[in-house]
This record gives structure tokens, sequence and C-alpha cells, in this order.
């Protein structure tokens, strides 16, 4: 493959994609609403920034503006701590709360989470957590046998920074083009479990350490990747964590196709034929995937 004719297929995308960092700093006032009104409930007269932190893809820096939610956690009193075994009451008991002031809102059964959709279309997604005994955030979920999950925020952001930099850079690019493509085609997987599965794949990439322009053979590679994933699998461990990420759905039919598209696109990259590489990634990413 000789680079100087190689088409650098996410050139554009790329920078379309950066610029996570400023937006995720400014999460706090992005979720104000949400948790002003949970401070109203459960906190009244006692503000306090520290028992709010963002977590998912705005915290792991895999973040696509105007499609990832703002994952937060925010930390309950220890006088609302439910008995074991009544998690999902509880969690009830607080999507009924913020229903009364936001009409927009749903329970989400697999990450037991709550999510608000704010006036500006953006969606908070909520886990009330509670310091245990252990030092460890638990959340309320009752799939768990004595009804806590154990957290951590920024449950693969340590993993991360392990890689080096074009590496990270590499992972940061193909779990944001899977996140659009997700969105694009409906694609039934959580951001969680791509980050997750980003990261085990780019452990044993071939090209997880070459120049950008290679970026569009490490997204065939990873759909490939995805496709290969055992379809009765139903958790996966994240890297770095005691914790366990869900499946959602049935994901590898559609990264099958996807690696096909992708195939045939890298193909063409290495012949220098930019107008079938254009129209191969626009099929898989639509708008999201410019004209130059």
């Amino acid at each position: 493959m000789r680079l100087d004719i190689l088409v650098d297929a996410f050139r554009d995308l790329r920078s379309r994609l950066d610029g996570v960092e400023g937006e995720a700093a400014r999460f706090r006032d992005v979720a104000a609403p949400v948790i002003e009104y949970l401070d109203e409930l459960y906190w009244p007269g006692k503000p306090d920034f520290s028992r709010v932190s963002l977590m998912g893809s705005w915290s792991r820096e895999t973040a696509v503006s105007g499609l990832s939610d703002f994952n937060i956690t925010y930390e309950m009193p220890n006088e609302f701590l439910p008995p074991a075994k009544q998690s999902n009451q509880f969690i009830n008991e607080i999507y009924l709360k913020l229903s009364q002031r936001f009409p927009m809102i749903e329970r989400r059964p697999v990450s037991r989470s709550i999510a608000v959709t704010l006036n500006k279309g953006t969606i908070i997604d909520v886990r009330p957590y509670f310091w245990m005994k252990s030092g460890d955030m638990g959340f309320p979920d009752d799939l768990f046998s004595d009804g806590w999950r154990r957290i951590q925020p920024n449950f693969a952001g340590h993993a991360f920074l392990q890689l080096d930099p074009i590496e990270r850079k590499n992972l940061f690019v193909i779990c944001r083009v899977t996140r659009v493509w997700r969105a694009v085609h409906s694609v039934p997987i959580s951001g969680a479990l791509i980050d997750t599965l980003g990261l085990e794949f780019m452990s044993k990439a071939a090209h997880r350490r070459k120049d950008q322009k290679y970026q569009d053979c490490l997204m065939r590679d990873f759909f490939g990747y995805l496709a290969d994933q055992n379809p009765i699998q139903e958790t996966w461990r994240v890297s770095g964590s005691a914790e366990l990420v869900r499946r959602t759905g049935n994901f590898e039919p559609y990264a099958a196709a996807a690696h096909t598209v992708a195939q045939y696109a890298t193909g063409k990259a290495s012949d220098g034929e930019e107008r079938a590489v254009i129209a191969a990634w626009r099929y898989l990413l639509k708008d999201f995937y410019s004209n130059y």
C-alpha cells in the first residue's frame, strides 16, 4: 500500500468529532436543571458540586456532540438508603419525583438509570448512588445478588491513559465513529460496550500505532471484531475495573454488514479512488461524513 496515494478517509471527520473536552468541562451547567431539582428534593439548602460526577463517554473523551448523553452520578443522603432487594422501588420513587418537573423522562432497564430530556434535546442520564461501608459507590440494581452495583464513574479512564498517545488518539476516533454508525443504523449496542470492546480491540489491533491515515483500516478491523463477538455472551468485564457492562441487543449482524462496506472502502482508499471511498463511508455514517 503506497502512502503517497492513500486516501485519508477520516481527514475531515476527525476535526468534526473533536472538541469533547470543552463540552465535558461544562457538564454541571448543562445538567443544572436536573441537579438543582435533585438538590431541592434531597439536600435542601445544601448545594455541593462534589456530590455530582461525570461518567460515561464524556469522561472518557469518546463522546460525540449532539449524539451522546451526559451521564452523571448523584450522591444520595444515607437516610434514603433502601433496604436490600428494594432498589427497584427506590429508583421508581426518584423517577416519579423527577417526572413531576420533567415530562420527557424514561427509566432505562439495562443501565437502571433515569434519562431526562431537557428542552434543547440534551439528555441527562442520572445514576443516584450511596457511599457503601466498603468505600465504594453503590448504585441500586436488583439484578445483582445483594441489590447493589459498585460503580466507578471513570471506569476505563485509567486504562485509556495506559495507551501511548498515538494508540489513545486512534482509540478515541474508532469509539466516536462507532457511535455515529450506531446512531445512523440504530445499532443495539451501548456506548459503554463500544468503549469496552474498543479498548480490548486496541490491545491487539494491527494498525494501533500507525499514522492517522490508517484509521479507516482500524475502523474496518473494529467492525470485524464486533461482528466476531459471541452472540450469546451477555456481559463483559471492563478493563481496569470490577464493573460489568451488559449487552443491549444483537449488534453482531450490523457489524458484519458494516465490515463488508468498510473492506470495500479501504480497498478503494489504497487505490486512491476518493469518490468510491466517500460513497462507502457516507453509506455507513450519512451526514456526519462530509463530501470534502
